[in-house]
């Protein structure tokens, strides 16, 4: 009677460990999947927070130096001299911008030493007072000094670089490049993502002459082309709770995150955010091994459960077999071999999943770090594209080039560009080299003694450009330096004459990729 009622309690309790196995592997199994989500998305959130800022970094860098390259562009001070507008073709070279460079809405701002709009590249209005409503205007008329920030202004919000110009000690105004966060916006694009700016409510009263014409909630809609999708979740969703709440990223139908990237102005205050819809990177072949994985626990757990209820329920007849020795040979035999094949298929299943999993990470990485190094070579390449612009292919560079005394050229071509060069060291310019139509070289000026030795072998980016008088970039080893060099062709009307070679550092890039983006170098 009393083993009769054991059995029965072994059987409940039997029952209730199986209903209890069960019922605790799928809360594991949600537990693990929920985690394994949380840490995906906040990695990826995390990583778009860094993208985001880095871009705007890049943004501020290249919009600063624009603005220092044309601050000392000779028609720009002949015009402020002679105080003649037409002399300064800001639309033109905004639109040499738009067609060479990922810039494609750079605005342009003369002011004159009075505080006025001397020009404006977006607009024919001019002569408003901007020294009476506009504080950087009058913080820069006060030090005279270079001014790099992101503000807010009637328009929309944008970068702004200004810069003192100067007719050797006389003070003649400023120099003004605005430039907008669609260059970006396109970026993100190109990555995948989804994103809008809006500008702080606040500003709702100041925007009176507003580009886009789009509010959502008070909140200014900065792009150029918003994205209708995310306009459409953010006005359902209330603007509030992306602007406001500091949550690193917040679930959107479970395929989506979305991520609120706060913009600061030169005082340290929140003036807008970068609202940046994307794609999870949650995988169901994650998910599923996470499930196949802990259920062959539990059916191991399972296992062993049955395998000690059986031995409690049954004791009598085991009793009776274990007589029997070679029938418990056997039973040992068959129990050891099922448990070792089980630790073996379990095995191999887990060196597997991790072979795969490694081999996964590594392209994954590989795909993430070439899309941060082209990111970074693009900023080199339209900084390059911007000197070579504003700086280099210019009447004055092209009269000195054609000069019949090359010795009077390298004289007048260094004494041209020298200010402009060393300026240009402290955003990271390591060479300005010019050379020959024949591929040799003309003027170095990081070594001014040493010209006229034939580039044509050493250097194959110069030798393509004296053959196809076609410009040509990338990474490649020198005499001396190695380096990004981005080479040009000039010409004069139709005469080419010769080519020009605007190079970075690696370590540069290098850098950044430390600073920026975490990375270990040696």
């Amino acid at each position: 009677m009393f083993a009769h009622l054991l059995n029965k309690m072994i059987v409940i309790i039997y029952i209730a460990l199986v209903i209890t196995l069960y019922f605790g592997v799928e809360v594991i199994i949600d537990e693990k999947i929920a985690n394994y989500k949380e840490r995906e998305n906040s990695a990826l959130a995390g990583k778009i927070h860094s993208d985001v800022q880095t871009l705007i970094e890049e943004k501020e860098d290249a919009t600063l130096a624009i603005a220092i390259s044309l601050a000392s562009n000779n028609l720009f001070i002949e015009a402020m001299k002679k105080e003649d507008p037409s002399l300064a073709d800001l639309q033109k070279v905004s639109k040499n911008f738009q067609k060479n460079t990922v810039f494609q809405n750079i605005w342009m701002q003369l002011i004159d030493k009075e505080g006025k709009s001397f020009k404006r590249s977006w607009s024919e209005k001019k002569a408003d007072e901007l020294l009476a409503i506009r504080e950087d205007v009058k913080k820069l008329f006060q030090d005279k000094q270079i001014r790099n920030t992101i503000s807010v202004g009637k328009f929309s919000i944008s970068f702004k670089s200004m810069v003192p110009i100067y007719d050797k000690d006389e003070f003649l105004g400023i120099f003004e490049v605005i430039s907008h966060f669609n260059s970006i916006e396109q970026k993100l694009k190109n990555s995948g993502y989804d994103s809008l700016v809006l500008v702080d409510k606040t500003f709702k009263d100041q925007l009176t002459h507003n580009i886009s014409k789009r509010f959502v909630d008070g909140y200014y809609v900065a792009n150029f082309e918003p994205s209708e999708k995310l306009l459409k979740i953010i006005k359902k969703e209330e603007v509030e709770k992306f602007v406001v709440d500091n949550s690193l990223y917040y679930n959107y139908q479970q395929e989506q995150i979305i991520v609120s990237v706060p913009i600061f102005n030169a005082e340290d205050k929140p003036i807008a955010s970068v609202i940046v819809l994307a794609p999870t990177v949650i995988k169901s072949s994650d998910i599923t091994s996470i499930k196949l994985i802990h259920y062959i626990y539990g059916f191991l757990a399972f296992f062993v459960v049955s395998i000690i209820s059986y031995l409690l329920l049954d004791k009598q007849t085991i009793t009776s077999r274990i007589d029997s020795f070679s029938h418990a040979t056997k039973t040992v035999f068959f129990m050891g071999a099922f448990f070792v094949l089980f630790a073996l298929l379990l095995y191999l299943f887990l060196a597997y999943e991790k072979e795969s999993k490694i081999e996964q990470y590594l392209q994954e990485t590989t795909k993430a770090n070439e899309k941060i190094y082209q990111q970074i070579y693009r900023k080199y390449k339209d900084l390059s594209q911007i000197i070579f612009e504003t700086k280099i292919d210019t009447p004055k560079v092209k009269e000195i080039l054609s000069q019949t005394s090359k010795k009077n050229a390298r004289k007048d071509l260094y004494a041209h560009l020298q200010t402009s060069y060393e300026v240009l060291q402290k955003y990271k310019l390591k060479q300005l080299h010019f050379h020959t139509p024949d591929a040799k070289s003309f003027l170095r000026f990081h070594r001014l003694e040493k010209y006229g030795d034939d580039l044509s072998k050493a250097r194959q980016t110069v030798a393509y450009v004296s053959q196809h008088k076609r410009k040509i970039d990338g990474f490649e080893e020198g005499k001396i330096f190695n380096g990004f060099r981005f080479v040009y062709p000039l010409f004069k009307d139709e005469v080419y004459l010769g080519s020009v070679e605007v190079s970075f550092s690696a370590l540069y890039v290098i850098e950044e990729l430390i600073q920026n983006f975490g990375f270990n170098a040696d």
